[in-house]
Order: C-alpha cells, then structure tokens, then sequence
C-alpha cells in the first residue's frame, strides 16, 4: 500500500519552540524509572492556555503544570500504563498481553461511546462548562474526526496543546496504513481541530528500529500525520522536522541511508 503523503500550509505550525522545550524539559524531569526493565519510551499530552506555548517563564509554566501531577504521573506509570490527570495525561507501552499496546495509542484509541483519554483531556480546559462532550466520528470520516478548528468557538479546543514522546511514532504499527492500531487518522483529528500555531508534536529521538530504514522514508512516513508539526527536542533545542530535503533535516541526523 503506497505512503499517503500531505504537503501543505497545514505541516507548517509555529509554536514557540523555545517555549515547546520549556515545556518538554518540565515533563520529562518526571518520566518513569523502572527497575529491572528500565522505562524509556512513554508519551504524555499536555492542556496548556494559549499563552504559555509562546512563553518562557518557568513559573508560568509550573502554575498551569503543577510539580504534584507530574510527579503523580511519574508514580502512576511506574506501576501501571496510563494515568490521566486535570492538565496532562500520559502512557507507556501495554506489553501485558500477546501483542504489545504502544503508548500513543493507549491515549488515543476511542471507547464505545467515541471518547479516548486525550479527547477527555482538551474536553476539561474548555472555558464554558455546558459544552457537550466531544466525540470523534467514525472512521470513514478520514483526519476530519473532531470539527475543525475556528476562531471564537467557545465549545472549541482553544488552548495550546502538546504530545510528546520519547520516541518518534513508530514506522512498523503506529504510521502503518495496514496496522489495526495506526495513530494517523486519531491524531490528525485532534491535531485538526486546534489553531495550528498552538499544537506540536515533539520527540527526543528516532525510534530505533527506524534509523535504519533510511532516510526518505522515515520522512515520507512522518508526513502520513498530515496535520501535526514535528519538532524534535534535544539537548540543542527543538528543530522543526519540516524540512524537505532529507540530507538538510536536522530530526534524521539518526538515520542511515
């Protein structure tokens, strides 16, 4: 089945991106250590006002993504698989069964009534309390599964919203067109239906399995997420993975050709 690719104005968000590792940095402090199986991969989506995904302040930043849930996060993922909380919900990868659950999944994937644990979490910031909750539409309605963004829609996702993952999402199950537990349609849906210049998805490194598959295609791959701006967050900052040529591209320093 051949890579559906997005080319647009729409991969092209402009978060802060020092804001965006302020806010990374912030998180990760509290990632879950695990023994003997060390933890390294685990996601988490964070709720945040408008204004803090253009600001630097770390007491801003701390106020509206209090130490106390995050290290109750911490704590929740390092007995169990996911935690959902007022600002942030989190997971680590479900490996209790014969096929392993990825973390991104495990937030985004829909109960019977078409509600998953990030749609509740945008659902909790909303300014107007009689919002009815929110649910996605069904499959065939392709990446347009929550309505789309709009300016003064009270009932809207109009804050700033941030997914982040140790790992870029996977090649082989998450931006598989084949898999059964495929993450572009649920992510882009969420994705869709909040202003672009307040949304980002962020990553510390290329998924192992993925570095060697070259570099082409893990871009080709990457772009069937066709409304999320990716920026990988390291220890330099975090660089946006927009650029088309592939040898240029600072997010796929990792991966051989």
């Amino acid at each position: 089945m051949p890579l559906l690719l997005c080319f647009g104005p729409e991969t092209a968000g402009s978060i802060n991106p020092v804001a965006l590792k302020a806010i990374v940095d912030h998180v990760h402090q509290y990632h879950p250590v695990t023994t003997p199986v060390p933890t390294v991969q685990y996601a988490v989506a964070i709720s945040l006002p408008q204004s803090v995904c253009q600001s630097t302040s770390l007491h801003d930043l701390q106020k509206h993504l209090p130490v106390a849930e995050l290290q109750e996060m911490k704590s929740k993922l390092e007995t169990g698989f996911l935690y959902e909380g007022e600002h942030i919900v989190a997971a680590k990868p479900d490996k209790s069964d014969t096929r392993s659950l990825h973390s991104e999944w495990l937030m985004l994937c829909l109960d019977q009534n078409g509600v998953s644990p990030v749609s509740r979490l945008l659902d909790k910031v909303r300014s107007q309390t009689k919002c009815q909750v929110t649910r996605a539409l069904e499959e065939w309605f392709g990446s347009n599964r929550y309505t789309r963004w709009f300016p003064n829609n009270q009932c809207g996702w109009n804050g700033c919203f941030v997914f982040f993952s140790y790992f870029a999402p996977c090649l082989g199950t998450c931006l598989s067109l084949k898999d059964d537990h495929r993450i572009q349609q649920l992510m882009d849906g969420i994705f869709g239906a909040i202003d672009e210049d307040r949304r980002a998805l962020a990553f510390k490194e290329v998924f192992l399995q993925d570095r060697g598959r070259g570099k082409q295609f893990v871009w080709n791959s990457w772009q069937t997420l066709c409304k999320v701006p990716m920026y990988q967050c390291d220890d330099k900052g975090c660089q946006s993975c927009e650029e088309k040529d592939v040898n240029k591209n600072s997010c796929l320093t990792a991966v051989k050709n």
